[in-house]
């Protein structure tokens, strides 16, 4: 059985994917807190990883791998890589990062404090997540999973793409035109191995907003956290003048 250490900052969505699939395959995972700036400064991590990159696993044979999907994958069981229907699998997977995730954190991170916020970009952010929400609706009509009649890493991983929207922004006048969506997002949230990595799903009741103050605190803590302490300097002791050089005055 496929063991392993995964490197991750707490409760990070794209981590669960990963998680969730060590969950299913019934993979002994140990989760450890990624800190930037502290623990991809270490010279045997960097060694292993690129920087700036998570999550990332170490298996206890030795595999490296610093690619989310490459690591649910690895971690995961034949059903979850959807048997002979891989390639659908890796289309949903795909549309996850590509459309749905980019425009929902662009959303969503600032009302978290996470990134600052800029009006045209959500405004553009809003109008591309309805699109994707109108074509999964319309997809989802006609089946319960995104392939094939079981649940696969495409559930699992749009689920998670999704979580934060449905979470902190998305008010329920928002998911009304959605019914499909939702009834699948529930499904999926109320798996016994979703539960174990996310626990309980709530949908949101008010959208959060961006706050300002918010964010300058929590990058005031990042910046602080990622600068090295300074080391006391011991002060040059004043010079003693020897007797062989008073002597030679």
């Amino acid at each position: 059985m496929v063991s392993g250490t995964l490197y991750t900052p707490e409760g990070y969505h794209r981590s669960w994917r990963a998680q969730i699939a060590a969950q299913f395959s019934g993979a002994t995972l140990n989760i450890v807190n990624f800190v930037p700036g502290v623990t991809d400064s270490d010279k045997s991590f960097l060694d292993k990883f690129p920087p700036a990159t998570v999550p990332v696993f170490e298996a206890n044979d030795g595999t490296c791998l610093f690619d989310v999907n490459a690591i649910a994958y690895f971690l995961g069981t034949d059903q979850l890589r959807g048997w002979k229907n891989t390639h659908l699998v890796t289309q949903w997977v795909n549309y996850a990062d590509n459309s749905i995730l980019p425009s929902v954190a662009t959303w969503v991170y600032p009302c978290l404090g996470i990134t600052q916020f800029n009006k045209q970009n959500t405004e553009k952010a809003k109008t591309c997540i309805a699109s994707v929400l109108k074509f999964l609706n319309e997809q989802l009509s006609k089946i319960t999973f995104l392939v094939g009649d079981r649940l696969s890493q495409a559930d699992i991983t749009v689920f998670t793409a999704l979580h934060l929207l449905f979470t902190h922004v998305y008010e329920e006048k928002d998911r009304k035109p959605y019914p499909h969506v939702v009834r699948w997002y529930t499904t999926i949230a109320n798996q016994p191995e979703v539960l174990k990595v996310v626990g309980p799903s709530s949908f949101c009741i008010k959208a959060a907003q961006f706050d300002a103050k918010k964010y300058a605190e929590l990058h005031k803590k990042v910046t602080e956290t990622k600068q090295p302490k300074e080391t006391k300097k011991e002060k040059p002791k004043p010079e003693v003048p020897s007797k062989k050089r008073k002597a030679q005055r």
